[in-house]
């Protein structure tokens, strides 16, 4: 059985290591994160005469190519800007690596991949043609370290390859649960929470002159508890209204499941919940493709930690099977915890923190080897 670590495994947090074991199943991950394509701006002013309108354009500073669009007596400042972008378009050499378009007297011209060109103004007639400064530059897509979580960015694919990348809070929108209650005489509300792979219990909360002076006690009362757990900041936080109880994921990708109850009162009622959304652009567990394997990297070594897939390329996922983890031997069934702060994002840690998301009860066992640990995929 090949042990695949690719960090020191007598270090400490935070753990990175991921490699192989047993009969891991592998997908594919096209990773774009960081990625941009330039994006650039020409201004047409003045009075335009017949004539030709010349833009130089470059590719990765190579030879210069020159696109004309030859303006006639009665042109506009748009109808030259428009010119343009059709002889952009139809420029062998230029029109496979941008894509031009016009709006009133203002061409863009985008990128159609990462690499970077250059617009030069040549020659104008009668008036004006101003290349200004980028809009958006050019910028490779981020190499990607073995053993970071991967997500999928959106429901299309790369040629069939999902697009992913390392996930960053920025990615998600914050799951939340809306419960709409009533409340009266001699009714007591209770609220179950499970986060983080821990169920607490708040309540009883009893009436309190009417509904909405009862839902700010369930509130207050739900926070309280949230905040006095060890992974206060990092569970749930509480919102309300008139007639509704908002419960909020502090981490935007972390999932959370609740229960409001209520007894004692035929009046009083609870309605819910209503999710805001329950896909993978709301929870991680849901976005997860794998975690990016030690596979086809470079520069992977026993004791080092930079193994990378190169950016804008294929990265090799594992999301079936079991995989090694350096770590600090964490309990048996624990779960373990995703990183989604820049700078750290997929990291895998053993210990939860505000930025990290819970994942996996019963996931993770010893291996039964110094520091090392199986994550049960």
């Amino acid at each position: 059985m090949a042990i695949l670590p690719i960090t020191n495994p007598t270090g400490q947090f935070p753990l990175a290591g991921i490699g192989q074991i047993k009969s891991s199943t592998l997908t594919k991950a096209v990773i774009a994160s960081g990625a941009a394509a330039q994006v650039q701006t020409v201004t047409y002013a003045g009075s335009p005469t017949a004539g030709d309108y010349t833009l130089s354009f470059t590719i990765d500073g190579g030879t210069a190519v020159s696109v004309t669009y030859t303006a006639i007596t009665g042109d506009t400042n748009a109808l030259v800007a428009a010119g343009m972008a059709s002889a952009l378009n139809n420029k062998v050499g230029v029109s496979n690596y941008v894509l031009a378009s016009s709006s009133s007297a203002t061409l863009t011209v985008r990128g159609k991949s990462t690499r970077s060109f250059t617009l030069t103004s040549s020659a104008v007639s009668g008036g004006t043609q101003t290349v200004n400064a980028n809009t958006t530059d050019a910028a490779a897509a981020a190499d990607v370290e073995v053993g970071r979580a991967m997500i999928r960015t959106s429901e299309g694919t790369d040629q069939g390859t999902p697009n992913g990348k390392r996930p960053l809070a920025s990615n998600f929108t914050a799951q939340s649960q809306t419960w709409t209650i009533t409340s009266d005489t001699s009714a007591l509300f209770f609220v179950d929470i499970t986060v983080n792979g821990v169920t607490t219990t708040i309540g009883p909360v009893a009436h309190n002159t009417n509904t909405a002076t009862t839902i700010d006690d369930i509130d207050t009362a739900v926070d309280a508890a949230m905040d006095g757990l060890a992974d206060a900041g990092y569970n749930v936080v509480a919102t309300n209204t008139n007639t509704t109880l908002i419960l909020t994921a502090d981490v935007a990708g972390a999932s959370f499941t609740s229960m409001v109850r209520v007894s004692g009162a035929s009046g009083a009622d609870v309605v819910g919940p209503v999710f805001n959304g329950a896909t993978y652009a709301y929870e991680l567990d849901r976005a997860l493709l794998g975690f990016a394997t030690n596979q086809g990297a470079t520069n992977t070594s026993f004791t080092s930690s930079d193994g990378v897939w190169p950016g804008g390329q294929p990265v090799s996922c594992a999301y079936k099977g079991e995989v090694c983890l350096a770590s600090s031997a964490p309990a048996d069934g624990s779960g373990f915890w995703v990183s989604v702060a820049s700078g750290t994002e997929g990291r895998v840690y053993s210990a939860g923190a505000a930025n990290r998301i819970w994942l996996g009860d019963n996931l993770w066992t010893a291996d039964g080897y110094a520091n090392l640990d199986k994550l049960l995929l």
